[in-house]
């Protein structure tokens, strides 16, 4: 008997969408769909979302929203640059460790058990080492005032509406804004994140976008890099001091350019996952240090390291052919 002759099928192609269904999302739609189109496909129209697991305590996430709800109570207090430098060290200092009480109290975990006392008083001692150094940062900066936290965003893009919310919107001295997205995690977060084609996390390009459409000027848009020891803004502006940076060489008078990069290139990646686009394609593939994978729990489902291993093989049948 003759073995059967196998027939190979590759189906990279969803369905597209015709009605209003999945229409509305999230910014992390496009973020999946530039990372992996497949992502989106799977997260989106599968549902296959990632099980949380459940943490002792206060987790990575936690820690992050408590961190931030701090910063937006301090600058609540503060209201701008200008007003925090007319303050007594005494005034900073009572308004922090308000902020903080306030933040701990409502996302931190409760109890009076005797660990999760010591844990909020951990935390309570980390938060204050880290608005301080914060505050040093923000201190080079360029004047800014009418700080707004959780700024609610929805925008059109192609034909996709995309939600959003806006970790704080701010004001120069002369009435341009600038966008700001905390960043309390280990990443190593560079405004190269958002070079086209298929940025690596197209949110602030999204929130930038939403703005011009409303007629505002942007100065600035920015990662808030907010940790110990690592405090610091990466990002693009109009010019260097909206971010305090001193460094030269940095092309400023790009920022124009810049911000009419981003928005044909978030409308074409709706047009792709409206389309049904949903290829297995990682923009950084499972062998790279960068890997797109890495923060990816479909592996089972898409197989891509199944597909890598087999690219490996037929390099390395060639590589033996030649020998």
């Amino acid at each position: 008997q003759k073995d059967a002759a196998l027939e190979e099928f590759v189906d990279e192609q969803a369905p597209a969408l015709t009605d209003a269904e999945f229409r509305n999302h999230s910014t992390k739609l496009l973020e999946w769909q530039s990372g992996c189109p497949f992502r989106a496909f799977a997260q989106v129209r599968l549902s296959a979302e990632r099980q949380q697991e459940p943490t002792l305590g206060a987790g990575p996430i936690d820690r992050g929203k408590v961190t931030e709800l701090a910063l937006q109570y301090v600058w609540e207090e503060f209201r701008g640059l200008q007003e925090l430098e007319k303050l007594t060290v005494d005034q900073v200092e009572r308004s922090i460790a308000l902020a903080i009480d306030k933040a701990i109290l409502k996302k931190f975990p409760k109890g009076e058990e005797d660990w999760l006392r010591a844990h909020r008083e951990i935390e309570r001692e980390r938060l204050n080492k880290l608005i301080h150094e914060w505050l040093a940062v923000e201190r080079k900066r360029a004047p800014f005032h009418h700080i707004v936290h959780q700024a609610e965003v929805e925008v059109r893009i192609g034909e996709l509406t995309i939600s959003g919310r806006i970790d704080r919107i701010e004001q120069t001295n002369e009435g341009a804004y600038v966008i700001i997205d905390y960043k309390t995690g280990g990443g190593s977060y560079s405004a190269r994140w958002w070079e086209a084609p298929r940025p690596q996390d197209p949110q602030l390009p999204i929130y930038a976008v939403a703005q011009t459409m409303q007629g505002r000027e942007l100065a600035g848009v920015a990662f808030a890099r907010v940790r110990v020891g690592k405090c610091d803004f990466q990002g693009e502006a109009a010019r260097k001091e909206i971010f305090g940076k001193t460094q030269n060489g940095k092309q400023y008078d790009a920022f124009p350019q810049t911000l009419d990069s981003w928005r044909p290139e978030l409308e074409r990646l709706a047009a792709d996952f409206l389309a049904g686009r949903a290829k297995v394609d990682p923009n950084h593939p499972p062998a790279t240090s960068k890997s797109t994978c890495k923060l990816c729990h479909l592996g089972a489902l898409c197989r891509v390291a199944e597909s890598a291993a087999a690219l490996d093989d037929d390099e390395n049948d060639e590589a033996s052919d030649d020998e």
